[in-house]
């Protein structure tokens, strides 16, 4: 559960970053933001119809450690970001990852715990995802305080990857 509330706190950490990143840095316009977030969550549904196939292929844990170590892409794209081209990669790229890590972080967790147990587990992994959320949220506009907007980016986008590798360890 460790593993999974660094996680969870490192992956939050942007998002209250984002739409100050879309406007300040990128200047780009709701319609443009609407596009990117429709891409994404296409990309979510595209990946989750054959998250199946993966994992039948490598395994719960696999699909679990790649798409926590990606996850990391979406704000290091964003980052090198000057417009909509990479902005629009960046929703498709992240979608995809995100369609793959959605599916790992539970089914991996489930296959870890004791069958008898797993609504305990699930409760647990409840609390912590909220706390990381909390703690993540916090985390990043009080980081952004010290380091430029766009820097954020790359900052949490190698925290995002360094905490999808304690899955490596513990996951």
């Amino acid at each position: 559960m460790l593993s999974y509330l660094v996680f969870y706190s490192c992956q939050y950490a942007p998002v209250p970053l984002f739409p100050i990143f879309y406007v300040d840095q990128l200047s780009l316009s709701d319609g443009m933001i609407g596009i990117a977030t429709a891409l994404f969550h296409s990309m979510v549904m595209l990946m989750s119809l054959g998250l199946n196939r993966v994992v039948a292929l490598k395994g719960h844990r696999f699909t679990l450690i790649t798409g926590a170590v990606a996850f990391g892409l979406y704000p290091l794209i964003l980052y090198f970001s000057k417009g909509i081209p990479l902005f629009f990669l960046a929703s498709v790229v992240g979608g995809l990852v995100w369609g793959m890590l959605g599916g790992g972080l539970i089914n991996r967790l489930m296959e870890r715990v004791p069958e008898d147990e797993r609504p305990s587990y699930l409760a647990v992994h409840n609390l912590v995802l909220n706390i990381g959320i909390l703690l993540g949220s916090l985390l990043g506009p009080l980081l952004a305080q010290w380091v430029d907007v766009r820097d954020m980016m790359l900052v949490t986008g190698i925290l995002r990857s360094l905490a999808g590798m304690l899955f490596l360890i513990w996951g």
